[in-house]
């Protein structure tokens, strides 16, 4: 799947996330947008959620990082492999304009969601 079709798969369920690659976007309250981009150590090998949060005027007003493995249940997996151990966390891994989850697939991301728009919510009403 695209880039956009994987984050877009993900368990969200927050409406006005817009992908464009590794990249969505969402309007909040006042003059703030949420950046949400998928976080690498290189190798097109990515590891979990960065948000931050914009004023359009101002810049950045705060940052998060959400990391897979703190957020998504290594015992509940979709894969049926047993060489590939929970220090290794889960990762999705870039082939091209592809992108897909490395050996490990969870069986539900709702979780890692749920954090994203937890925290999203703090910032959508006006301050």
């Amino acid at each position: 799947m695209t880039k956009a079709e994987f984050c877009q798969a993900l368990s969200w369920r927050m409406a006005g996330i817009k992908w464009l690659d590794l990249t969505g976007m969402k309007k909040l309250a006042r003059n703030r947008v949420a950046k949400i981009q998928l976080t690498t150590e290189g190798a097109g090998r990515y590891y979990g959620l960065v948000v931050s949060i914009i004023n359009r005027d101002t810049g950045v007003v705060d940052r998060k990082e959400f990391q897979f493995i703190d957020y998504l249940d290594f015992s509940k997996r979709s894969d049926n492999r047993t060489d590939y151990t929970n220090q290794l966390g889960f990762y999705a891994m870039s082939e091209g304009a592809t992108l897909r989850w490395y050996i490990a697939v969870p069986q539900d991301t709702r979780t890692l969601c749920e954090a994203v728009e937890t925290y999203l919510k703090f910032f959508e009403k006006a301050l």
